[in-house]
């Protein structure tokens, strides 16, 4: 891993976790080359296991695959960098059909 890719990284993953501290969730971040998720993000019900990709490849099943082996019990989603777009509203939010019932299922449980 270079310098200038964990700076991009390092850069991604800070911008991921201040869009979700703007829409109330309370994140804990791990610094690049720890194991495990980049990002545990908590509302309420829904705890979020995010890993924050900013990569040129695109290589959404790795991705994927590496989210849900980091989750344990929290969902799993990958946010990816989206080319030309600097926020995380303009990114690529990333589940499974498993993790996406997940999001239902902690949604309904917070009613």
């Amino acid at each position: 891993m270079t310098v200038a890719t964990i700076r991009k990284g390092g850069a991604w993953r800070r911008v991921v976790e201040l869009w979700l501290q703007d829409h109330g969730f309370d994140t804990t971040c791990r610094g690049l080359g720890f194991a495990g998720d980049d990002i545990v993000a908590v509302r309420g019900p829904l705890a979020l296991s995010v890993e924050a990709k900013n990569d040129k490849s695109m290589a959404l099943a790795a991705f994927v695959d590496q989210a849900h082996a980091n989750a344990g019990v929290a969902v799993p989603i990958v946010v990816a960098h989206r080319r030309n777009h600097a926020t995380a509203d303009g990114a690529y939010f990333i589940l499974t059909g498993r993790a996406f019932a997940q999001l239902l299922d902690a949604f309904g449980a917070e009613q």
